[in-house]
């Protein structure tokens, strides 16, 4: 009999005669381990881990007690690299513990790559891809379908920007964190347009504000139209009709109700004279500036009252008389371009069918401002 290891082998020899003090052995058979000596500090499978800390639990039910198992929680990483360190300090080593790192992520999937090159493998290691997101939060949706779980996905969602940048802030508010949310400010233009220039300087990147170019009108008004084709999205261009006037001055209003709003608008007021040409001059000091008024040549009424004299009538709302000559084509507006009917009553006397108290005349096709009391 002789030990082999940690176990006692016996070995039979069959002995065919004795010629004199000589043995001559013709046959030998080998019985096999009769029983194994699990003595303190012996490594039955020599994984690196005594026998003694293993023991003969069956951590995974395979039928191979761990003292014998090369991977004894069966999770694809064996024995010897996990060892005996307990990563998330759970009381269960790693070599027994099926999510060594504790963050939801088993270490049958995250094995032992080290996606991070970080010099801890995805198994132990609490952000793999070192995005400064946990794997726990990222967990193994794939969120842009690449085949690559957000945990160890730098662009989870594809935008262009990387998680580490976007992190889990959820801009919107809609309950998906930046990281994976394909239009983190919810204003229409997607992330990967937007990308984190900062257009305004503000220290928001335009992928998060509302208002890139800070012009007061949203980016989710304004979107990725290019109205002067100068290569801006107006989002992001600070004239979007190039007409010399600041979007945020022209805001959104229509002031000629075309369906254009002034800030892209070449003709706010519809009065033939293109914006660029008016300017924000308020040319008759009423306080409405030339590309929104269309009556703005105070040297023009001045000519046209000399010529066509505008009297209110007293004691007559709404009633006015025109005297200087009696050709004449009328037209009456409000304030915002609205027509405002009328009806000649006799020798030039008109009444206004409304409570219109300013109103806006167009004699002549000449527009002048008048003040019916």
């Amino acid at each position: 009999m002789k030990k082999v290891g940690s176990a006692l082998v016996l070995v039979l020899f069959i002995v065919s005669h004795v010629n004199g003090n000589n043995l001559s052995i013709i046959n030998s058979r080998h019985f096999g381990n009769l029983f194994h000596c699990n003595s303190l500090g012996g490594d039955s499978d020599g994984d690196g881990i005594p026998d003694s800390v293993e023991g003969t639990v069956d951590t995974d039910g395979d039928g191979t007690p761990d003292y014998l198992d090369l991977d004894s929680d069966n999770d694809g990483i064996s024995d010897s690299t996990e060892g005996t360190v307990d990563t998330d300090g759970d009381g269960m080593g790693d070599w027994r513990d099926l999510d060594s790192d504790n963050d939801g992520i088993v270490d049958g999937i995250e094995g032992v790559v080290d996606t991070d090159g970080d010099g801890i493998g995805d198994w132990r290691d609490l952000d793999s891809d070192n995005d400064g997101i946990g794997d726990w939060v990222e967990g193994t949706t794939d969120t842009d379908g690449d085949g690559t779980g957000d945990w160890r996905d730098l662009d989870s969602d594809n935008d262009g920007i990387g998680d580490w940048v976007e992190g889990t802030v959820d801009t919107d508010g809609d309950g998906t964190g930046d990281w994976r949310d394909w239009d983190s400010d919810g204003d229409g233009i997607i992330d990967e347009i937007e990308g984190t220039v900062d257009t305004d300087g503000d220290g928001t990147g335009d992928w998060r504000d509302a208002d890139s170019d800070n012009d007061g009108i949203l980016d989710s008004i304004e979107g990725t139209v290019d109205t002067d084709g100068d290569g801006i999205g107006d989002w992001r261009d600070l004239d979007s009709d190039n007409d010399g006037i600041g979007d945020w001055i022209e805001g959104t209003v229509d002031t000629d109700g075309d369906g254009i709003g002034d800030w892209r608008d070449l003709d706010s007021d519809n009065d033939g004279k293109s914006d660029a040409d008016e300017g924000t001059v308020d040319s008759d000091g009423d306080g409405i500036g030339d590309w929104r008024d269309p009556d703005n040549n105070t040297a023009l009424q001045d000519f046209k009252k000399q010529e066509f004299k505008v009297y209110s009538v007293q004691g007559f709302p709404g009633c006015f008389r025109i005297t200087g000559s009696s050709d004449f084509k009328i037209q009456i507006f409000d304030l915002l371009g609205n027509e405002v009917h009328f009806n000649e009553l006799n020798d030039n006397l008109f009444m206004i069918n409304s409570n219109q108290k300013i109103v806006i005349f167009k004699i002549n096709y000449e527009f002048f401002k008048c003040i019916i009391n």
